[in-house]
C-alpha cells in the first residue's frame, strides 16, 4: 500500500513495490485538491496521485513551496463512467456539465 508523508519542503512516497521517492517542493507546479485521490503535477509534467490524505497539511505545503492549486473537470472520468461495471453507493448520478 502507497504511503505518503507530507514534510514542509518535501513529500516522501513510499511503495513496496515501486520503492520509495523523495518530491522536493521546488519540483511541485499544481495540486489538485479537487480529484479523488489528490494529484500532484511535478514541473517536469509527472502527475503523481497520492492516496487521500488530510488536505490540511497538503494545502501548508503547496502554500509554503508556491505551488498553484488547481481545479480542472476530469473529462477522463465523466467520458468513461457509463461504461464502469461498479457502481458507487447507492447508484450512480448523472453527470452535468454546463
Amino acid at each position: 500500500m502507497l504511503e505518503c508523508r507530507i514534510h514542509p519542503d518535501r513529500i516522501e512516497l513510499t511503495d513496496p513495490m515501486l520503492g520509495d521517492r523523495t518530491v522536493a517542493g521546488a519540483d511541485v507546479a499544481e495540486i489538485l485538491l479537487n480529484r479523488f485521490p489528490p494529484e500532484i503535477r511535478l514541473r517536469d509534467g509527472t502527475v503523481l496521485v497520492v492516496p487521500k490524505v488530510d488536505e490540511r497539511p497538503l494545502t501548508l505545503f503547496g502554500l509554503l513551496n508556491s505551488a498553484d492549486f488547481v481545479e480542472r473537470d476530469n473529462v477522463w472520468a465523466d467520458l468513461c463512467a457509463p461504461f464502469l461495471n461498479s457502481i458507487r453507493s447507492g447508484g450512480r448520478a448523472p453527470v452535468v456539465r454546463i
